[in-house]
């Protein structure tokens, strides 16, 4: 929207696609209604609101999140740090992904892996992260530090549980 607005966009044509990357919705007009009404409909058709929170939650990233391990910890991360958590404090959050790229190839992906692997616990991650500047993938590793402090996360089905356990998570 800051970009659109920015650049003077007056009128857009969008989709909303479904996983088979189909569209599924489609809205012109301008730019901010567009989006608005695009982000209700994939919203009202993809939220489902919980009353309760569950010691066990099973959270599936799927194709493209999946590649990685760095994308597949959005899962865990959204379901234990939202406003309203879905995970109850100590439980325990299931990932299936397979990860074929183990922690990721990227730089900010690679600098994720090591904050994690050498942190020794989530609150020593933490604390280093206040303490000192930090390039881009930290920030994920921070993220999933405040996740492994109130619940236990597992993946489930990755290709190197190694990379799994070295960043704190237990692996199935």
């Amino acid at each position: 929207r800051w970009i659109g607005k920015r650049a003077g966009l007056g009128f857009v044509v969008n989709v909303a696609l479904d996983s088979r990357v189909r569209p599924v919705a489609l809205s012109a007009g301008h730019p901010e209604t567009v989006h608005s009404h695009l982000v209700d409909w994939v919203r009202s058709r993809t939220t489902v609101h919980a009353s309760q929170e569950f010691p066990i939650v099973i959270g599936s990233a799927g194709h493209p999140k999946d590649s990685n391990l760095y994308q597949a910890t959005r899962i865990p991360t959204y379901l234990c740090l939202s406003r309203r958590p879905v995970v109850a404090s100590g439980g325990a959050v299931l990932v299936p992904a397979a990860c074929p790229e183990g922690a990721g190839q990227g730089p900010g992906e690679r600098r994720f892996l090591e904050w994690l692997s050498e942190a020794g616990s989530p609150d020593a991650l933490i604390e280093r992260a206040r303490r000192e500047r930090h390039p881009a993938g930290v920030q994920r590793a921070v993220m999933v530090a405040w996740a492994l402090k109130r619940n236990r996360i597992a993946f489930v089905g990755t290709k190197d549980p190694g990379v799994v356990r070295a960043c704190g998570f237990e692996a199935f």
